[in-house]
């Protein structure tokens, strides 16, 4: 398999470690997203990464690349329990985006720009995620 990312994604680190904890070969190609080369824009339909090539074809968005890591290298990290597994993909639905506002976070240009991240971030339902509450209540830029 191949993962195809950019030097700093958090995204893709999530296909790294389920990949990683799966023990499947891969090997990881960097792109430069500024200027994505046409063989990348031909095989991405957002143009974003991560971008797995597996069995001749190519897959796209880490939460999807994860669960096809997981069903073709036993043994399976999601539960078999339909409503359990509902359950997992809604809250990593959930981390994505937490995730993304924390990305957002930490690489905002100004103070107004990180003050708006962290804003959005406040915004979403209470959890019990500790890291959202160890960035919220230790914040820096």
């Amino acid at each position: 398999m191949e993962l195809i990312s950019f030097d700093l994604c958090p995204f893709v680190q999530r296909s790294v470690i389920t990949l990683l904890e799966k023990k499947a070969p891969f090997k990881v190609t960097y792109i430069d997203l500024a200027k994505p080369p046409k063989w990348f824009l031909e095989i991405s339909p957002f143009g974003k990464v991560p971008v797995l090539k597996a069995e001749d074809q190519v897959i796209f968005e880490s939460a999807v690349i994860n669960e096809y890591v997981d069903e073709v290298t036993p043994p399976r990290l999601m539960p078999e329990k339909p409503i359990t597994k509902a359950i997992n993909r809604a809250w990593i639905e959930f981390a994505s985006e937490l995730l993304m506002l924390q990305y957002q976070m930490s690489i905002a240009a100004s103070q107004k720009d990180y003050e708006e991240s962290e804003n959005r971030l406040r915004l979403k339902p209470k959890t019990n995620s500790v890291t959202v509450l160890f960035l919220m209540e230790n914040r820096s830029v």
